[in-house]
């Protein structure tokens, strides 16, 4: 079963002191979502470099044998996180370390945040975003246990008297408008 906890954070510098304070020992792995208020600050781009390079290193110092996890920074209204991106991209791969892709997920075909995920600021993530962040997530690091929502949809579907399996539903969401149980090809709005 996974189990996780949330270290909050502010920035980069701040979530490597609580890192520094937290009992990340016995950790089998890390997902690094955090970098969106360093470039709203607009940090030049090598400091957030070498920021983001120590934070990893003390990860790592804790626990040489973690499995380390990067998220891209979703796009902002506020900033172009396009810089900040290309530099996690850079250091995850000076580190061998897994990426995990938000961008294009968060973005309209017309270059627009998608604004369901977003609420009015353009910065914070709605439910709908912090499911797709989540699920992108998923994508690279397995923190969904699949066993337990095949069997509780097969539970349902059998109560229901509609045995169906899970090949022939589709549970996933559409990246034009966020909603669940259809493809983007089928969506009521393109």
């Amino acid at each position: 079963m996974f189990t996780y906890e949330q270290i909050e954070a502010q920035t980069v510098p701040t979530l490597t002191e609580k890192i520094k304070k937290s009992n990340i020992q016995h950790y089998k792995s890390i997902i690094l979502v955090v970098g969106g208020n360093d470039a709203s600050s607009r940090i030049h781009p090598e400091a957030f470099k070498e920021k983001y390079d120590d934070m990893i290193k003390t990860v790592k110092s804790i626990n040489p044998g973690i499995n380390i996890a990067v998220s891209e920074i979703c796009p902002r209204r506020n900033v172009d996180t396009e810089i900040y991106n290309a530099i996690l991209h850079r250091v995850s791969t000076e580190h061998k370390l897994k990426i995990i892709k938000q961008t294009d997920a968060f973005v309209s075909r017309g270059g627009d945040l998608v604004s369901s995920y977003y609420h009015r600021d353009g910065i914070h993530l709605t439910n709908q975003g912090t499911i797709l962040l989540l699920r992108n997530i998923n994508k690279v690091v397995n923190i969904f246990n699949q066993t337990t929502i095949s069997q509780s949809n097969n539970e349902s579907n059998e109560q229901h008297g509609k045995r169906q399996t899970i090949a022939n539903t589709f549970n996933g969401i559409c990246f034009n408008c966020g909603f669940y149980g259809h493809h983007c090809k089928d969506c009521h709005t393109l």
